[in-house]
């Protein structure tokens, strides 16, 4: 961002909120983790130049192309795409609606779920875990095997499904 500032455009952030504002109306400005952005460029959303398109090949990255289903990846078809190339584990970091996708879909077999002593909540928050849900409790998924590790103040909770 001191670029930006550099280049005379003024950006402000606000403590709570990890969305940035620009003071020019013709720009966009916003914030992408590192992990995100072959997602973006695979998807076309996005072409960073030479942090995009250029790094995915330079990091010899393979991307797969994988169906649509109602404006989202396929979950399934992604999985067996994987599983056709021998990718028998996966790592999803991601948020609640992409985590509730998963359980929806049935593919998850195992999680890991870091709990902080810590309360965000709030009557509009989200949930961790999206999706359908269920309606009643004996309906819930239950979790087999279940570890709990100390990692600093955080726990890490592994269980499988």
């Amino acid at each position: 961002m001191l670029f930006l500032r550099k280049a005379g455009f003024d950006i402000y952030i606000t403590p709570r909120v990890c969305q940035p504002k620009i003071d020019d109306p013709e720009m966009d400005c916003f914030l992408l983790r590192a992990q995100e952005i072959p997602k973006y460029v695979s998807l076309g959303k996005l072409d960073v130049g030479i942090a995009g398109s250029d790094w995915i090949c330079e990091q010899k990255a393979k991307i797969v192309e994988v169906k649509e289903r109602a404006g989202q990846i396929n979950l399934k078809d992604m999985m067996k795409k994987l599983a056709q190339m021998q990718v028998t584990n996966i790592l999803v970091e991601g948020g609640g609606t992409l985590i509730g996708s998963l359980f929806d879909e049935q593919i998850v077999d195992r999680i890991l779920f870091f709990i902080s002593p810590k309360i965000i909540g709030g009557k509009d928050a989200i949930s961790s875990v999206m999706g359908k849900g269920v309606a009643r409790i004996e309906h819930a998924i239950k979790l087999k095997d279940i570890k709990l590790k100390r990692i600093g103040e955080d726990f890490l909770a592994e269980a499988y499904v």
